[in-house]
């Protein structure tokens, strides 16, 4: 299959979009206003890529891959700027940064999606099941949240949901977007679940010891001393 290339309106951002992601945006910088309003009129995505560290505002320098993003819903409100609902689209790999517009603009090559080879539904089994227990443990300290998520049981729908859901930095959540294949991903999120997981499970289990030591639980008699008191 032939490369595809397109030309696209880019948008650096301290964040990774991954595809099916949803993505709230407020746009206030000018450029990007008129930025939002050439996607709004032309009716077309705009790609979102990691902005690299340190770069001055006006010369941020994105990512080499980054996710074509379409503008579900917005408000302009009447001062200009724009609050946006975006989704990821697709995946992109950039071939050229060009400058002559107020924004950034690419040249860039959509990225196929492939499973890769390896046992899928073994993969796929334990990767779930990693998931089903971190968002346990999730949702187990929190308050009055939800008590489900929804988890998808397509594998590429599966890989990127679990890297939305991991709470790494953004250069890991980087590494996971430019995955080659789902497998890939899978692999280096199973692995991220299992450090999860045994952090909070040592976070729990640390909070229930400063609790019981707080509630005196060492000087509290057990059903055998009080048959020995009387």
């Amino acid at each position: 299959m032939a490369d595809q290339f397109i030309e696209i309106p880019l948008f650096p951002l301290n964040l990774v979009l991954f595809p099916g992601m949803v993505q709230p945006l407020h746009i206030f910088e000018p450029r990007y206003r008129e930025m939002t309003k050439f996607c709004l009129d032309s009716n077309i995505t705009f790609g979102i890529a990691l902005a690299s560290p340190g770069g001055e505002p006006g010369q941020e320098q994105p990512a080499r891959f980054g996710t074509l993003a379409r503008i579900a819903d917005y408000q302009r409100l009447p001062d200009g700027r724009y609050n946006l609902i975006t989704v990821g689209v697709q995946r992109f790999e950039v071939v050229e940064v060009r400058h002559d517009k107020p924004y950034l603009c690419a040249r860039a090559r959509l990225l196929p999606e492939e499973i890769g080879a390896d046992d899928i539904a073994s993969l796929t089994g334990e990767a779930r099941s990693l998931l089903d227990e971190y968002l346990g443990l999730v949702l187990s300290i929190m308050e009055g949240g939800e008590t489900t998520i929804p988890v998808p049981k397509d594998t590429l729908e599966l890989s990127y949901f679990i890297a939305v859901c991991l709470p790494c930095d953004d250069q890991v959540k980087q590494t996971l977007l430019e995955a080659a294949t789902a497998v890939e991903r899978l692999t280096h999120e199973r692995e991220l679940l299992r450090e999860e997981i045994a952090t909070i499970s040592a976070q729990i289990l640390r909070g229930v010891a400063d609790d019981c030591a707080n509630d005196d639980c060492a000087d509290t008699p057990s059903p055998s001393d009080h048959s020995r008191l009387n």
